[in-house]
């Protein structure tokens, strides 16, 4: 278990830390960080958790790396980050649209020259756009897909609400087309959200919780935990969530949201994944109408595909292909592995009569501006 944060003392990096960049005790932090109840979300505030996190995120060895930390809070992690040898970062650009966090990241601007902060909400596109559009990205080189980016570097400490869900859903459907950062290239992510989302990111095939987040995201990135979430566990000692005091006794109310427990993902992109560049209509379609029945076999739901969907378990099920080309239609839709899907994606879009309309909602990868609040 990592160390609790002594609250008898000012948070602060042993080498970035000139006068007006440190952060006030995390006892203050519910009087100092106040916010209408839908904008709270978790921040981190154990300072050997941000720099374990940090050392873990970019590692000995890493040079001239240009991170962008999305939802960066108050900066606990990003003084960690500033804190490891000088040559790992080249620039650090924190995205935070909250006033009462980003009064506390302007001080590092002025400290430290690889600092930009940038006041706007991480969840939508335009933001990225401006971001190219000030310079922020320059000097960031188009690598090829073979290699993982060795420099671009996304941090993002996910809010705990259905937009967080959100945004990392759509970060992992810009990866077929090579839209936002991965047109730089494979650029990892490393993010901190909820259990929940990890589990429907992570969720096996067969497991009862395998949704079509996760079947999208396993066709297209490799996952990884680089943290055990014992080590973030109990949350309230790791993250800091704003609560309500009562007013007659000044006490902290209990807040069940304070304790729900928190976990790290990385998401890689891989090499060659399942899904083709301009076929993600298609997966997006084939998914979400199958896995609203995802216990009940494929034999049995695959008309929800559309009219005539059935004739598709010929071509399925062909005896006259190998058993590797084929779909066992017995299996339920989340019994399907990455490669049943790839093969029943493949036969659907050769279709001539399937569905004209196939796209969802794709407002963040365009130019939407759905806040994560």
């Amino acid at each position: 278990m990592l160390n609790k944060v002594s609250s008898s003392k000012m948070i602060s990096m042993p080498r970035v830390a000139p006068e007006g960049t440190e952060l006030p005790p995390v006892e203050d932090w519910v009087k100092t960080f106040k916010f209408s109840e839908k904008r709270k979300r978790k921040t981190l505030c154990n300072v050997e958790t941000a720099k374990k996190l940090a050392e873990l995120f970019v590692p000995e060895g890493s040079k001239d790396k240009i991170i962008v930390e999305a939802y960066a809070g108050p900066g606990l992690l990003s003084r960690a980050l500033l804190d490891l040898p000088r040559e790992r970062i080249k620039k650090l650009i924190l995205i935070e649209e909250e006033p009462h966090f980003r009064e506390w990241l302007e001080p590092l601007q002025k400290a430290d020259d690889r600092v930009h902060v940038v006041p706007e909400d991480a969840f939508w596109w335009t933001t990225y756009n401006k971001m190219e559009e000030d310079g922020l990205l320059d000097g960031v080189g188009t690598h090829d897909w073979s290699e993982v980016h060795p420099n671009l570097h996304f941090i993002s400490q996910i809010p705990n609400n259905v937009h967080g869900e959100q945004l990392i859903s759509q970060l992992c459907r810009a990866i077929p087309d090579r839209k936002w950062f991965f047109k730089f290239g494979r650029v990892p992510l490393d993010l901190i959200t909820t259990t929940t989302m990890h589990t429907r990111l992570s969720a096996p095939t067969g497991h009862k919780q395998r949704t079509k987040v996760g079947v999208i995201t396993q066709a297209v990135a490799d996952l990884q935990s680089l943290v055990p979430l014992k080590d973030l566990e109990p949350a309230s000692q790791h993250f800091f969530y704003p609560s309500k005091r009562n007013s007659s006794s000044g006490q902290l109310r209990h807040s069940k949201i304070a304790e729900m427990p928190q976990q790290h993902v990385r998401v890689v992109p891989q090499i060659d994944g399942a899904i083709k560049p301009d076929s993600l209509d298609a997966w997006d379609y084939a998914v979400r109408q199958l896995m609203i029945t995802k216990a009940t076999s494929l034999s049995k739901c695959i008309s929800a595909l559309g009219p005539g969907a059935v004739s598709l378990l010929k071509k399925l099920t062909d005896p006259s292909l190998p058993p590797e080309k084929r779909v066992d239609v017995k299996k339920a839709p989340r019994d399907l592995s990455t490669e049943d899907w790839k093969i029943l994606v493949d036969v659907f879009e050769e279709w001539p009569f399937r569905p004209e309309q196939l796209s969802i909602d794709k407002a963040f990868i365009t130019a939407g501006k759905h806040g994560a609040r």
